[in-house]
């Protein structure tokens, strides 16, 4: 009787530990959720579950990451609190949510709702130079519209969008 008891009880702890690191395996914590530190998949993609039919899924990718990078995303459609932004002509003015990311070779990708049809802005608030690769059909499998970008310290890209989630540069 007494084997049995502590075969049940192994089992339980086994069950327990299985389920512990199952957890942990799966999840991290990010700095694009609220500064609160919640976990959410490593899945860059389930940031864009949210969207709406309207929005595309937008992400950027560091590049060759040699330590951790900030960045202040402003025109989202989600975000963390709200930003205004005048960028130059020809670019249409900027308002919607503000993210402000740190990517580092552990979590080198952050991942956005953008509304159709309107800009956004990426600043790098590092003081060393990030080179990044941008797209709005982040939440394919296999992305072939990739646009590489070297931003220096300090320096602001300003993006535009169509109706078909393809975006293109409007200002530097």
């Amino acid at each position: 009787m007494k084997n049995i008891a502590f075969y049940k009880i192994l089992i339980c702890f086994g069950l327990l530990w299985l389920t512990y690191s199952c957890e942990k395996a799966d999840q991290t914590t990010t700095s694009n959720v609220a500064l609160n530190g919640q976990l959410t998949s490593r899945d860059d993609t389930n940031a864009c579950e949210y969207c709406t039919e309207n929005d595309c899924c937008c992400g950027f990718e560091l590049l060759d990451p040699s330590g951790n990078f900030t960045f202040r995303v402003c025109g989202l459609d989600d975000g963390t609190s709200n930003c205004t932004a005048s960028p130059p002509s020809p670019c249409a003015a900027i308002s919607g949510g503000l993210a402000q990311p740190t990517l580092s070779p552990s979590s080198p990708k952050f991942a956005f709702c953008q509304l159709q049809g309107t800009y956004f802005q990426i600043t790098n608030t590092t003081a060393v130079t990030a080179h990044i690769r941008i797209s709005c059909h982040f939440n394919y499998t296999t992305i072939t519209d990739w646009t590489y970008v070297t931003i220096g310290p300090g320096q602001t890209y300003v993006w535009g969008m169509n109706s078909g989630c393809e975006i293109g540069q409007c200002a530097p």
